[in-house]
């Protein structure tokens, strides 16, 4: 086997459409993978490599070329077309500003202090796309490719995603700690419960006590001491079980300490005189506030300018492109739990989507009238076809991410029940429409309050 042979890629030497000088870059062969699983968000989270020999290299790692005499970073497709010129969206405006010269430029100098090509590392590969990025940003605003910029912030927001999940065991830990916390707020949630069930039943029997007639028998009043007993052996275990709950919150967070300063991330690990990589790129932000530093930082950073995309009206008659990008879009939102975010965007997507079906009906119904014939009647039909499964797709999108919401409402409803009992229904109805918590929720728990007020309950044990 020969040595290129034991490598899923192979060099090629290309000019770079910018300064038009030659460098040698690693092109990934077209079948040296199979993609076995791309996330929604597009990140390929399972691939398997055509060759055994090529387990140690990263499928991410292929996808910018780098010129290192103007330093322009981009995909690979701009490096080997015959024509850059004839990419909209402000190539030449950049292609400008780099024959120009750039790399006096603060952020600019202390990224090449630093860049590694062919980036082999994590945080290699970090740099190389914020560099690609930030010359994004050298057009101007009118001719900026923000769908470009956009999916560049998703990558990043992968390079983070795979930096802390390298050991899959450690992958495995976090999730654990994740189901634990869970399951701790159940039970938490639980014991309240109860405890306020506790309340409401002994009130009852008090108030049962002190009306009892009993026609000479006084059912209720004959046991009075035994239910005071009973009562009161209960609070006792109440005393005993809330700090035992409170052991299990500091037992899990513990854990979740031990698992962080142990977790293998290329991130947090030392980096030439830095601390870690982590604290350099807390550095390179306060050089230009479009450095990421974290995984979810990346991704509204990828939602906002693929958002901008959407509003440039490139893609109003592009219905495929439309929609594809609004719903990573929606989906980004949902992973960050920016529910309401992505709820408004649904209804965006949801709404364009029913007008282009309108728009084709519409069309269908001239076409059919004036006689233009049964092919273009039925390219039309399957035209609506396929947008009438992506309004059925965007729907069934909004009903998880409002479960989603409603459940995640369901959560801070209580920590703000629990934590402002002595509010009035209306005070605690407030709070929660400031969390931007569901009305059907909050009717609920303003109930609940308005119940215990009439009731004039102990205010419970808080945390």
């Amino acid at each position: 086997m020969s040595a290129s042979e034991d490598r899923p890629f192979f060099d090629k030497e290309a000019a770079c459409p910018v300064c038009k000088k030659s460098t040698v870059h690693q092109y990934l062969r077209d079948y040296a993978y199979t993609v076995e699983k791309r996330d929604e968000d597009l990140f390929v989270s399972r691939y398997h490599w055509a060759k055994p020999e090529f387990e140690n290299y990263n499928l991410q790692f292929f996808h910018l070329w780098y010129c290192p005499h103007c330093h322009y970073t981009d995909e690979r497709k701009m490096f080997i077309t015959n024509k850059p010129d004839a990419f909209k969206n402000g190539f030449v405006d950049l292609k400008n500003a780099l024959l120009k010269g750039i790399g006096s430029e603060p952020l600019v100098q202390a990224i090449l202090k630093h860049i590694q090509y062919p980036a082999e590392t994590f945080t290699a590969q970090y740099l190389l796309h914020v560099l690609a990025v930030y010359e994004q940003f050298l057009a101007p605003d009118y001719a900026r490719n923000y769908e470009k910029i956009g999916k560049l912030y998703l990558r990043i927001s992968w390079l983070f995603r795979m930096a802390t999940a390298q050991d899959k065991s450690d992958e495995a830990v976090e999730k654990d700690i994740e189901a634990y916390f869970d399951l701790y707020q159940k039970l938490q949630a639980n014991l309240m419960n109860s405890l306020h069930n506790l309340e409401t039943l002994n009130q009852w029997i008090e108030n049962k006590i002190e009306t009892d007639t009993g026609n000479g028998y006084r059912f209720w009043k004959k046991h009075a001491r035994e239910f005071k007993q009973n009562y009161e052996w209960f609070v006792g275990l109440w005393d005993t079980a809330l700090p035992l709950l409170q052991n299990y919150d500091n037992l899990g967070k513990t854990i979740q300490m031990e698992y962080h300063s142990t977790h293998k991330n290329p991130f947090e690990s030392p980096f030439q005189e830095y601390e870690s990589f982590q604290k350099f790129i807390e550095e390179l932000k306060t050089l230009w506030k479009g450095v990421p530093v974290s995984e979810s930082e990346a991704q509204k950073l990828a939602a906002h300018y693929l958002f901008e995309a959407i509003k440039s009206g490139v893609y109003d008659t592009k219905v495929s492109r439309y929609y594809s990008i609004m719903r990573l879009i929606v989906h980004l939102h949902q992973r960050l739990r920016q529910y309401s975010q992505a709820l408004d965007k649904s209804r965006i997507l949801i709404e364009r989507l029913e007008y282009f079906d309108r728009t084709l009906e519409d069309r269908i119904k001239k076409a059919t009238s004036l006689n233009e014939g049964t092919a273009t009647v039925d390219r039309l039909n399957k035209n609506r076809m396929k947008v009438r499964e992506m309004i059925r797709d965007a729907r069934e999108q909004r009903a998880y991410v409002l479960r989603l919401k409603t459940e995640a409402d369901e959560k801070r409803a209580l920590e703000i029940f629990h934590s402002h009992r002595d509010c009035t229904p209306e005070e605690l109805a407030e709070l929660m429409r400031q969390q931007s918590i569901e009305e059907a929720v909050i009717k609920k728990y303003t109930a609940e309050l308005e119940s215990e007020k009439k009731k004039g309950l102990f205010q419970i044990f808080k945390f």
